[in-house]
């Protein structure tokens, strides 16, 4: 059975527990992960009728159905092979609007890093990659998240990039050719949005995997770990700023 590594792990061996994480997690997290790859399908499957609503609409649904259903899947990794039996969606209930704010604080300073000059925003991206673990596994608030996924990255930047980017870029490549599959002149791109579901299937599970077993690593490899699971600390390191 899966379990954390309780040192830090070399490059290759992140691939290996990752997979490991991924097949022995994956039928526990897969109603969770079906429902974010529906809403993410939306726009393959009405492809002409998204087009004439307001990107707002999308972005909302999007909004709302991460902010849930993340918190469920990433809590659910972090207790997968221990004996915390706590219901992750009571969990998700009580962080989804911390979480839904710091989705929007996160996305702000990314996307406006990709809009000007696009390097900033994959460096914003990967300091501000394990903002949501923060909130989840660390029951950080919101500003002591983003300040606690810039400590696990900065200084170790580079590799986490360089993590990211292999075991990523070729799923996210081919979920974009599929997006783009199947869209018909009647606007229902039924063929393209199963496709993208089947890949989303596929593909969201890892990219979860990935994102908690990072966040332990990154952890582990700060002397000392810098995780602080007490509610009141994070508070206090708050309001000392």
């Amino acid at each position: 059975m899966f379990k954390f590594s309780q040192t830090p792990l070399a490059f290759d061996e992140v691939f290996v527990q990752c997979f490991q994480l991924y097949k022995e997690s994956f039928r526990s997290i897969l109603n969770f992960i079906i429902v974010l790859a529906v809403v993410s399908s939306v726009p393959t499957f009405l492809h002409n009728i998204m087009q004439g609503l307001p990107q707002i609409v999308y972005l909302i649904l999007m909004l709302f159905a991460w902010g849930f259903f993340s918190v469920a899947i990433i809590k659910t990794l972090n207790n997968y092979g221990t004996e915390d039996q706590s219901d992750p969606m009571a969990l998700a209930k009580s962080k989804y609007l911390p979480t839904v704010g710091l989705i929007v604080l996160v996305t702000i300073p990314v996307f406006l890093g990709y809009l000007l000059f696009f390097i900033p925003g994959v460096f914003l991206n990967v300091l501000l990659f394990f903002a949501i673990p923060a909130l989840v596994i660390s029951n950080k608030s919101i500003i002591g998240a983003f300040k606690f996924s810039c400590q696990l990255v900065w200084g170790k930047w580079w590799r986490t990039f360089g993590i990211l980017f292999i075991a990523y870029v070729v799923p996210l490549v081919i979920l974009g050719l599929v997006s783009d599959f199947g869209v018909t002149s009647s606007g229902i791109a039924f063929t393209g949005g199963i496709l993208q579901i089947l890949v989303n299937v596929l593909f969201l599970p890892w990219y979860f995997c990935l994102m908690t077993l990072l966040f332990h690593d990154l952890n582990l490899s700060h002397a000392p770990p810098l995780q602080e699971t007490n509610p009141s600390a994070d508070k206090e390191l708050d309001s000392d700023d």
